[in-house]
């Protein structure tokens, strides 16, 4: 499973004793060599070689909340909004085309605080949710209530045909420019947005509420937030869709094709949570096959009917932490597993 910095593979399986994992997951591990001897090495034990691939990022922060950020920058979008539509004005008076009147300023200091009321009504600055609508739809659903608004307000004032084109200039301008932020919007997270504070994108390869209360658990010891857009597998829940949990998406094969579409549209920064039952080796390790062309992360769900199995993490003696040597036994004794593990 292959990203713009590296390979990375996820072991988040507690060693509890020395018995192996089912046959086709060690085969697999076999298979990948010293690459998998790193991922399944003990939380300290990391190469320093990968060290700066797992804290890549910018090195200026500005260290916001993601709430702080999305308030600042609806902010800056009204302001964008307004500041246009003055301009226009402004040209169109000293070009004698309109007068400077009290409704063409009005609406012009209306439109900041209109515009920050329909974008959180509207959900522009909500999390992106699984959709097949392209990013930009909302903003353009957001401007157009805004100009809707704004121009109900001048026909119910008698305005002119040029106060109309007026509107209707600062339209067109104005949405190509929200369009641009929304695009520059991504850019700028990283630099705005602290590491604690973001955003990833995951979906579950396993259904259940039991794999949903396993994943859940995984994602609350993580040091950033994890969004889950779906669940992938052979059939729905038991019990039916329930809103307190990610929509069912379709079966395995639909998760290649979920990847394609929207892994894209998220930077490629979509993970992937394998929970199949462990006796199904055969399939989690056909799955895994086939993500490794794909650029996602993926965490290795712990089966609890199988919580005495543990991948090893001791690299190619498979001895789980209580029967290594002294100073490995020292080192791992009492030490939670790493969620994430780089390597190349």
């Amino acid at each position: 499973m292959s990203t713009r910095a590296g390979t990375t593979v996820s072991d988040t399986v507690m060693s509890r004793g020395a018995t192996a994992a089912p046959a086709p997951l060690i085969r697999a591990r076999e298979q990948q060599g010293p690459l998998m001897d790193q991922a399944w090495q003990a939380p300290g034990d990391a190469d320093p070689a990968i060290t700066p691939v797992a804290q890549s990022g910018p090195a200026f922060n500005l260290g916001l909340s993601r709430r702080a950020f999305k308030v600042l920058w609806s902010l800056l979008e009204a302001g964008a909004v307004a500041f246009l539509g003055g301009i226009l004005l402004w040209l169109a008076v000293h070009a004698g085309l309109v007068a400077a009147d009290d409704l063409r300023i009005g609406l012009c200091l209306a439109a900041g605080p209109a515009h920050v009321l329909l974008a959180w009504m509207l959900g522009r600055h909500a999390r992106p949710r699984h959709s097949d609508e392209p990013p930009w739809s909302v903003v353009a659903q957001v401007m157009a209530a805004l100009f809707a608004c704004l121009l109900a307000v001048a026909l119910a004032n008698d305005s002119g045909v040029a106060t109309i084109a007026w509107i209707a200039v600062w339209a067109v301008l104005a949405t190509g420019a929200m369009v641009l932020a929304h695009r520059l919007e991504g850019a700028i997270v990283p630099l705005a947005i602290a590491r604690r504070w973001r955003v990833r994108h995951a979906v579950i390869v396993g259904a259940g509420p039991a794999v949903l209360r396993r994943v859940k658990d995984m994602a609350g010891r993580m040091d950033y937030e994890i969004e889950l857009l779906g669940m992938f597998g052979d059939r729905p829940p038991d019990g039916g869709v329930s809103s307190r949990q990610p929509p069912y998406l379709g079966g395995l094969e639909s998760l290649f094709d979920f990847l394609a579409r929207h892994g894209a549209r998220h930077d490629g920064e979509v993970g992937v949570f394998m929970a199949l039952p462990w006796t199904a080796g055969d399939r989690t390790a056909a799955v895994l096959e086939r993500l490794r062309t794909v650029p996602v992360t993926v965490w290795l769900v712990p089966d609890p009917e199988l919580s005495a199995l543990a991948l090893p993490q001791s690299g190619p003696s498979q001895a789980g932490p209580n029967q290594a040597g002294p100073s490995q036994a020292g080192r791992n004794q009492g030490r939670a597993p790493a969620p994430e593990c780089q390597g190349r």
